[in-house]
């Protein structure tokens, strides 16, 4: 039987095999300290995941395969262009994780919007320590999603930004955690997600 290999993200995250689960504080305590395989009837299996209760109906991507495919794109050339997923030499900010996505096997939604809709809500400290996970940024009009960033897991954000002074400049940019602007303004809020496949 293959083994697969428990993670803690922390926070009440959980990998297994490439997937990430959001389990509950007493769930998570059940499972801390004990081994990865349980032997059974003279057979190693995995340790069994978190209940059905606390799972969405997709899995999330884990943010380290995430963070690993977006990370190999940092340098390149591309330029910004709405739409773009790093196909001729563009991108947007929403093409990103699409495309890291689709880089490590997975199929995600390609708007801003639905991958904020279909992602895990996490908060704000564990975005900020976990690499890939999502920072979503709210209009100040109407409070909808209409950019998205990667965490870095060190206090920075990478993602797909435009310069209206220079849109040609290459598009895939590192900026501090909590400054918060895009196209000049900030944003009315920002929230936080794990990516889930659809």
């Amino acid at each position: 039987m293959k083994k697969e290999h428990l993670l803690w993200l922390g926070g009440g995250l959980l990998a297994v095999g490439g997937l990430v689960w959001a389990v509950s504080a007493a769930q998570e305590a059940a499972f801390e300290g004990s081994d990865t395989y349980e032997e059974q009837d003279g057979e190693d299996r995995a340790a069994p995941p978190p209940s059905t209760a606390t799972q969405n109906a997709s899995a999330s991507i884990n943010p380290a395969a995430l963070w690993q495919a977006a990370s190999q794109y940092q340098g390149s050339a591309w330029t910004y262009a709405k739409g773009g997923t790093g196909d001729n030499n563009t991108i947007d900010c929403s093409g990103l994780p699409f495309r890291a996505a689709r880089d490590a096997g997975f199929r995600v939604e390609r708007r801003a919007s639905m991958q904020a809709a279909t992602s895990t809500a996490i908060n704000e400290e564990q975005a900020k320590q976990t690499p890939g996970a999502l920072v979503f940024f709210h209009h100040p009009q109407d409070d909808k999603v209409y950019h998205v960033e990667m965490s870095t897991g060190d206090g920075r954000v990478f993602g797909a930004q435009t310069s209206r002074k220079n849109p040609s400049r290459p598009s895939l940019t590192f900026s501090r955690w909590g400054s918060w602007t895009s196209w000049g303004a900030p944003p009315s809020r920002v929230s936080y997600g794990l990516l889930n496949a659809v």
